[in-house]
């Protein structure tokens, strides 16, 4: 099947690339939920940054490198061999946990296992959602977690290694997930590993910054899959996880000290890991769940790092990300309302909303009427109206002889002139005495000699003479497809129809046709054996002729001589002629099914995805402005364009060369092999975006500000004015309106809101400066009012992004706290030494007291609100 098309392909195709900001930016994910958010953010950023050479050969956004640690190999699909560490390889989990003495484990890691934890129940599949089973991977595999984050950190700060102009920042991001294993099993190591290692570049400033996917979204995650065994882990994992991120996040206030030795011999001394952190939640500050929270919170955290870093043409080396992070940072010390003590360090909760240029109903009218251009009509039952003329019997018949040109006598006779007869046997004439002589004293005798002609000189060439016509004839069969793909008036329909579909279809006439001519091979195979014994048998008489039929008996032997070699000239090259046609058949049918056929489908697909009725519509308050105003000038401009069918033409063409595209590094028993149906759809969606942006370069290139002028004309110019403003206003409302929070607040803790910093953060497009000036004055409307704004001109061009982030909001008011603090105490409750409960947490001291220092899992509990 070909490549299924989403409901954002068309409005992918017409976007822009722009430079990233100079500062070096690495993006780590950890575990499935983490890993599964650095392939959206690498996604996005390659589709919408511009992508540079980097000294390894990869393509990358502009000093940017990708990471990710997990304990799934699965996870590795969409990453370079650098790019991911699987730390379950060659880790026997079970082996190392299944004594009550941990005798295989080291030293180091005895200090800090659990003296319970002991694996009754086999991992067999990651961690097993056990935190200290990750971690215990991860402390194994210590020299490659230490390695490859070193070596991808020096990448990017090191100016030899081509950091140009050399950097003194660089900001450091991880996403994990806070309910498996792996993520937040190692999540706190990882960022304590990057503290260490950047303390190894003297002078180059770093912000760590921690994205979040909270438990609440793990849950629904595992409950869509059908995976409900594991909520009840997810809650408690989650629970104990956010226990020590509060606990160490607040170090300044404890000051505790902590010294994680590793296998590898490294000592990293504790401290606060990061320095902000973000929640991304399941639901919005009204309790109201998202649609698919899971990939909502890896496009909401792609979107946010994308506009922050996205290259600002009026920055003057502003780092918007900096700005970002200091200016929440300057809001919290000085906001004067009452703050949690033990939550100053402030954890973040974001929204996002997009007001997007209305490009797809743009490019959906577009490509519609290219479709509606070249493909065949419906009738009332859906199906598409071929042309009977291909259906006629003997239509597939001349297709075939028009593509294969020569029939084999005709082929046999052109192969006569380029190999004729031994030089010894040119003249088969009895009178000839002087070669009659010659042909006695031959050695071997003549019809002998015949195999090392055969094998020197008739096979090389019946070989070479038919890889010509087959490469004649494959040409031909191009240009016949070629006439129905880019021919509007044909449509590659009607080709498959004459191709597969009907009962006398031209590819069971070219199998036809190559079981005929193994026929015809194993014809002459025979009869050179029915011709060397007739030259045996009158060789004696040529030798010896009698007298009184002296030329007759050499005539005889002559002619016997003359018919082998011709038969082993025929065989040879009907041999070579088989195996050319059983070829061409394998590769017709091959193209057939792996290009053809899939083309087809993949025109099918689009023209049901352009013309579905819930893409014609514009969905309320979500794009600029109403599409429908500028139908009419695209209709205009295609129309003009498309004179005799020239645009159609012109782009079906394109289709046909990228259908018969092969990949030459893979050998096939037919050889060839087209990868049309692994990627012949994102090549057909770039050639739409060459056409349609050739077509249509100005009206889909119009700015935020042109499409108000036009969402707004008026000849009178104050109305004109007017109307801008109140276009803007609204469009302003609709934003803040439909921004929420991801975080949904206990009920009790509702006026936590009283007690946030909050920044609004919008990326305006930077060829609508009416629009950027407006949204920078923003705080005096009543939807913004209270909150700093940090507006910043963007290269993107085809939205208004607005990111608004509610700063220093304690872990108490999450409103599944509560619930993931009753499911953590059941456990110990129930169960206090078994192994899940054992694996809870990252740090233990084998003593079980109250000493904090010693032993985390008494530390206080984050549900608990301070203060």
């Amino acid at each position: 099947m070909p490549h299924q098309l989403h409901s954002d392909d068309f409005e992918q195709i017409l976007y822009d690339r722009v430079e990233k900001v100079v500062s070096p930016l690495l993006v780590i994910g950890l575990g499935g939920a983490g890993a599964d958010a650095v392939r959206t953010i690498k996604k996005t950023f390659s589709e919408r940054f511009e992508l540079h050479p980097t000294e390894d050969g990869k393509q990358l956004p502009y000093n940017t490198r990708y990471l990710v640690f997990d304990s799934d190999s699965t996870s590795a699909n969409g990453f370079d061999a650098d790019e991911f560490v699987d730390i379950s390889q060659g880790v026997n989990v079970n082996r190392l946990l299944a004594d009550p003495m941990h005798l295989h484990l080291s030293p180091c890691q005895k200090r800090w296992i659990h003296r319970d934890l002991r694996l009754t129940t086999p991992v067999y599949f990651g961690s097993g959602s056990y935190r200290a089973v990750a971690r215990l991977m991860l402390d194994e595999h210590s020299n490659a977690v230490f390695s490859s984050l070193h070596q991808a950190l020096r990448k990017l700060v090191s100016a030899e290694l081509g950091a140009h102009p050399p950097v003194n920042a660089i900001h450091i991001i991880v996403v994990s997930g806070m309910g498996g294993g792996t993520g937040s099993g190692i999540f706190l190591d990882i960022a304590q590993i990057v503290q260490n290692i950047m303390g190894r570049f003297p002078g180059i400033a770093h912000t760590l910054c921690g994205y979040f996917i909270m438990p609440d979204i793990t849950v629904a995650h595992a409950a869509n899959t059908g995976n409900m065994a594991r909520l009840d882990t997810i809650q408690r994992n989650g629970y104990a996880a956010l226990k020590e991120l509060d606990f160490w996040m607040n170090y300044a206030h404890h000051q505790t000290r902590y010294e994680m030795e590793y296998t590898n011999g490294i000592q990293v001394v504790w401290k606060k890991p990061f320095d902000h952190v973000t929640l991304i939640c399941g639901t919005d500050v009204q309790g109201c769940a998202f649609n698919n929270p899971y990939r909502h919170a890896q496009q909401t955290i792609a979107k946010t790092l994308l506009h922050l870093m996205a290259d600002k043409p009026d920055n003057n080396g502003f780092d918007s990300l900096r700005a970002y992070d200091s200016t929440l940072e300057a809001m919290a010390h000085a906001f004067p309302g009452p703050m949690f003590p033990t939550n100053t360090h402030g954890y973040r909760a974001i929204a996002s909303c997009s007001l997007s240029y209305p490009i797809k109903e743009l490019l959906n009218y577009e490509c519609r009427l290219l479709f509606k251009d070249f493909m065949p009509a419906r009738d009332e039952n859906g199906k598409y109206i071929l042309d009977d003329m291909f259906k006629a019997s003997g239509f597939a018949v001349r297709c075939f002889q028009k593509i294969m040109a020569e029939d084999f006598p005709q082929l046999y006779q052109d192969f006569v002139r380029t190999v004729p007869f031994p030089h010894y046997c040119l003249d088969f004439d009895a009178r000839n005495t002087s070669l009659v002589e010659a042909l006695r004293l031959l050695r071997p005798i003549p019809h002998s000699a015949c195999a090392a002609w055969q094998i020197q000189q008739v096979a090389p060439s019946a070989q070479a003479f038919v890889d010509r016509h087959f490469n004649t004839v494959w040409m031909n069969f191009i240009d016949l497809c070629r006439s129905f793909i880019s021919s509007p008036g044909s449509s590659v329909f009607n080709l498959v129809q004459i191709l597969r579909d009907n009962p006398e279809n031209l590819l069971r006439v070219f199998r036809d046709h190559t079981d005929r001519a193994h026929t015809l091979c194993d014809m002459l195979y025979s009869q050179i054996h029915t011709a060397q014994r007739h030259c045996d048998e009158t060789y004696q008489r040529f030798l010896n002729p009698p007298l009184l039929s002296r030329t007759r008996s050499i005539q005889t032997y002559l002619d016997a001589l003359r018919n082998l070699l011709d038969t082993i000239r025929q065989f040879e090259l009907a041999k070579q002629y088989a195996l050319v046609m059983k070829q061409l058949f394998k590769r017709i049918a091959t193209f057939v099914d792996s290009a053809l056929v899939p083309l087809c489908e993949l025109f099918e697909s689009m023209e049901a995805d352009l013309n579905h009725p819930q893409s014609l519509m514009n969905i309320p308050g979500s794009d600029l402005f109403d599409s429908s105003l500028l139908q009419q000038d695209i209709h205009n401009a295609f129309d003009a364009a498309n004179i005799n069918h020239a645009v159609s033409c012109r782009f079906l063409s394109k289709v046909c060369d990228c259908a018969f595209e092969f990949d030459p590094d893979h050998a096939a028993s037919d050889g060839m092999i087209f990868p049309f149906m692994q990627n012949g759809s994102v090549k057909v969606l770039e050639l739409i975006k060459q056409e349609l942006s050739a077509r249509f370069a100005d009206i889909n290139s119009m700015s935020a500000d042109d499409i108000m002028r036009r969402q707004c004309c008026s000849h009178n110019p104050e109305v004109q004015h007017a109307n801008q403003l109140m276009y803007l206003n609204t469009l302003c409302n609709t934003m803040a309106h439909r921004t929420h929070p991801l975080f949904s607040l206990n009920a009790h803790d509702y006026n936590i809101q009283y007690s946030t910093t909050k920044l609004l953060y919008i990326s305006v497009p930077k060829d609508a400066p009416d629009t950027y000036h407006y949204f920078d004055s923003v705080r005096q409307l009543p939807g913004f009012a209270g909150i700093q704004t940090l507006t910043r001109s963007c290269a993107l061009r085809d939205e208004i992004f607005c990111c608004i982030t509610w700063d220093a909001l304690p872990l108490s008011s999450y409103s599944w706290m509560e619930q993931m603090r009753q499911s953590y105490d059941m456990l110990f409750q129930r169960y206090p030494h078994s192994a899940e409960a054992a694996a809870l947490h990252l740090v233990w001291s084998g003593n079980d007291d109250n000493n904090i220092r010693e032993n985390w899992r008494l530390l206080p509990s984050p549900a608990i609100t301070q203060g």
